[in-house]
């Protein structure tokens, strides 16, 4: 049996674009790459946090490291900004329209499970 649970989480604050482009003093990165930079390991926009003794530059991360292990989808729209991990597979564009915050959809296989094998610190 293919069981899935979906669920999206939607946020009407500043952008995932916006927070990246003030955190790098680079106005030039397109909200699809600032949203790309933020799901990577360790890349935070929080002020002062260390990814080895803090909790900050991780969950995005996380999420996408089990969906992908999970054959899962994991999609984020933030600004004009679409990038997207379906199966392992990553997409990212620009859209034609603006949206004023950021959504999060994702669905993930029951079946599989996934043990992370690094610590977290909380």
């Amino acid at each position: 049996m293919n069981k899935k649970v979906a669920f999206t989480i939607t946020d009407l604050g500043r952008t995932i674009g916006t927070n990246v482009r003030e955190k790098l003093c680079d106005k030039q990165i397109s909200d699809s790459t600032a949203i790309k930079w933020a799901t990577k390991y360790g890349n935070t926009t929080k002020e002062h946090t260390n990814v080895h003794t803090e909790a900050g530059g991780i969950g995005l991360h996380i999420i996408e490291e089990f969906l992908t292990e999970n054959n899962g989808v994991f999609q984020i729209i933030s600004g004009n900004g679409y990038w997207e991990n379906n199966e392992g597979l990553i997409h990212q564009r620009n859209l034609d329209f603006y949206f004023p915050g950021t959504v999060v959809n994702i669905i993930s296989k029951l079946e599989n499970t996934f043990t992370w094998q690094n610590d977290i610190l909380f």
